[in-house]
C-alpha cells in the first residue's frame, strides 16, 4: 500500500518531461572542505565555479565549512550554490554546488528547498537536496544528496553521534527506490591504533 507521501509523489512523476541531454553515462560527485567563503575567501566561488565547468557531464559538489553571511542560493556562470551555515561561528557550514545539468535535474525536481537541519555538536553540519534525472532510455531516477560536516576527535561520543542520527533521519525522509549519495568530511584519524584504544582511529594502520 503506497503512503500519502508516494502517492503525491507518482502524481508529480507523470507530469515530468525529460529534458534533452547531452550524451553522458555518469554522474559525477566530488567532495570539498572549502574553509570559508566569506571576506577574503569570496573568490573561491569563481575558483569552483570555473573548475567546474570544465567537466563534461552532471556534476555534483558536496562542500563543508562553507560558513558565510546567509543562506541564499546563487548561481555564478552556470553553477548554483545552495549553502547552509552561520559565519558569526566561523565553524561549520555544508553546501551543494550543482553544475549546469544537474541544475537542470534539481529544476525537474520542482526547484525543491533544500533541507537545512538544526545545529549538531555546536555547528551546522548536515544539508540535504533532492534531484532528478533521465537516463538515456528516459528512466526517472531519483538522487538524494547529503553533504556532511563530521565533529573530529575533539568531541565526546554523545556529540557525535547526534551529528550520526540527524544524517540517518536524513536517509529515511526519502522512498526506498532513491538513490543517495552521502559526501563530505568525516574528520577521521589516521594512523596506528594504540592497544585497547578504538574511539580515535580509523582502521589498525
Amino acid at each position: 500500500r503506497l503512503s500519502l507521501f508516494e502517492k503525491k509523489e507518482r502524481r508529480f512523476h507523470k507530469n515530468l518531461t525529460p529534458y534533452k541531454q547531452p550524451k553522458w553515462n555518469n554522474i559525477k560527485v566530488l567532495t570539498q572542505n572549502v574553509q570559508g567563503y566569506s571576506g577574503n575567501q569570496a573568490c573561491k566561488k569563481d575558483y569552483i565555479s570555473n573548475g567546474m565547468n570544465k567537466q563534461k557531464q552532471p556534476t555534483i559538489m558536496l562542500t563543508q565549512e562553507t560558513w558565510e553571511k546567509d543562506n541564499n542560493n546563487t548561481e555564478i556562470n552556470n553553477t548554483l550554490f545552495i549553502l547552509h551555515g552561520d559565519n558569526t561561528k566561523k565553524r561549520g557550514g555544508v553546501g551543494i554546488v550543482l553544475l549546469k545539468w544537474a541544475m537542470k535535474a534539481w529544476k525537474a525536481a520542482g526547484e525543491p528547498n533544500p533541507i537545512r537541519p538544526p545545529e549538531a555538536a555546536n555547528a551546522t553540519r548536515t544539508i540535504a537536496l533532492k534531484l532528478l534525472f533521465f537516463d538515456k532510455k528516459k528512466k526517472l531516477l531519483k538522487i538524494f544528496v547529503i553533504s556532511a560536516y563530521m565533529s573530529c576527535s575533539l568531541f565526546n561520543n554523545d556529540e557525535y553521534e547526534e551529528t550520526l542520527n540527524q544524517i540517518q533521519q536524513l536517509i529515511h525522509m526519502w522512498p526506498a527506490d532513491s538513490i543517495i549519495i552521502i559526501g563530505g568530511d568525516f574528520n577521521a584519524s589516521m594512523g596506528i591504533r594504540e592497544e585497547n584504544d578504538e574511539s580515535k582511529v580509523t582502521g589498525p594502520h
